[in-house]
């Protein structure tokens, strides 16, 4: 079991668990519950961890990682998100990664 992300709001962990988990990935969400953080400032629960069961899925994980908080900064960038679906061409919102019509995964445009 590895760390592969720290500091992290204990929803936004719960959130990235439940990306993995979609790619195949156990992962697990650690120290929401803790007393205090480390320098004592903060109130309990204030962020969390992101620990990866399998060794062997963490290079996997920390890419796929990388590439959801790209896509969160760039749905921020652009508030609605949109995207259409390259299997049939329907519209959905931005928060959907798989299309509801023809059931394509999210492709993402090439980066530079």
């Amino acid at each position: 079991m590895k760390r592969v992300a720290s500091g992290l709001l204990p929803a936004q962990a719960h959130l990235m668990v439940a990306f993995l988990a979609h790619q195949g990935i156990v992962a697990n969400v650690v120290g929401e519950h803790a007393s205090m953080s480390r320098a004592g400032l903060f109130p309990a629960g204030l962020f969390a961890d992101l620990w990866v069961l399998a060794d062997a899925d963490v290079d996997r994980a920390q890419a796929l990682l990388v590439d959801y908080e790209r896509r969160a900064h760039d749905e921020e960038t652009d508030p609605r998100g949109e995207w259409r679906c390259a299997g049939c061409g329907e519209t959905h919102e931005g928060v959907f990664e798989s299309c509801w019509h023809c059931g394509a995964e999210r492709r993402l445009p090439e980066g530079p």
